[in-house]
């Protein structure tokens, strides 16, 4: 079977003593030869691709945004532009400052054999369920973030807290997937809770390929955030109760 290099593994130990979480419903995961997971994660700006990283079972491979993954300028400009949007420095240092971390993301990400997702090309779009696809032919699970982070157009950008409506596109890779090997993709909804460092996994939503394709899509979509949603509002009520 599949597994990252062994610097990565050793970060990622460091860092689940770091970050020790609560894992809730693993039983819900079951790992098969064969028959990978995708798992879907909330994002809640930096966290919950860290935590689903570190948590989710399995050797998987995690959806990056192009802009981090592709390209040093791209990156340098797409960290300056988010990660230090907050960040009050002079021009110039902002710039090196981005460019440093840039760098390092762009190593991280292509470490952790990350796929490119081309969000504002949809002409390259095919390239991400294309390399899709074949990690999950090669037994990876995959880790993609379905939440649309521009929800809210007063005040874009990923949040922490309650996952916001999601992307209906993602469904497509269970149907690149299933034209290709006539197997039936199985999602599993993640919930990463930043305050009460659980992660929490639903039930599993196996794609149906004698369902209308609109409706089936709609049916994974509307499925997994309720699912989500129903987690986050059990993590918090036990952790203001």
């Amino acid at each position: 079977s599949q597994t990252h290099s062994r610097p990565i593994r050793a970060l990622m130990c460091v860092l689940r003593r770091v970050m020790p979480h609560q894992l809730k419903d693993v039983e819900n995961v079951r790992l098969q030869e064969g028959d990978p997971i995708v798992y879907l994660c909330n994002h809640g700006e930096m966290y919950g691709p860290i935590a689903g990283m570190l948590y989710c079972p399995g050797f998987t491979r995690p959806w990056t945004i192009s802009e981090l993954c592709c390209d040093k300028q791209e990156a340098t400009a797409y960290v300056k532009r988010y990660t230090l949007k907050k960040v009050n420095w002079a021009d110039k240092r902002k710039q090196r400052v981005a460019k440093f971390l840039a760098t390092n993301t762009l190593r991280l990400m292509q470490a952790v054999k990350s796929i490119p997702v081309f969000r504002h090309k949809p002409r390259e779009l095919m390239t991400t369920f294309r390399q899709s696809v074949e990690a999950l032919q090669q037994g990876a699970n995959l880790l993609i973030f379905p939440e649309d982070p521009d929800t809210d157009p007063n005040s874009p950008g990923y949040k922490s807290g309650r996952p916001p409506t999601l992307f209906r596109g993602f469904p497509m890779l269970a149907q690149v997937y299933y034209n290709r090997t006539g197997k039936r993709c199985r999602f599993v909804p993640v919930l990463c809770h930043k305050e009460g460092r659980t992660v929490s996994f639903g039930t599993e939503i196996r794609y149906d390929p004698d369902n209308d394709p609109i409706a089936e899509r709609d049916r994974i979509v509307d499925e997994a955030y309720n699912q989500m949603q129903a987690l986050y509002d059990r993590e918090e009520a036990l952790l203001h109760a």
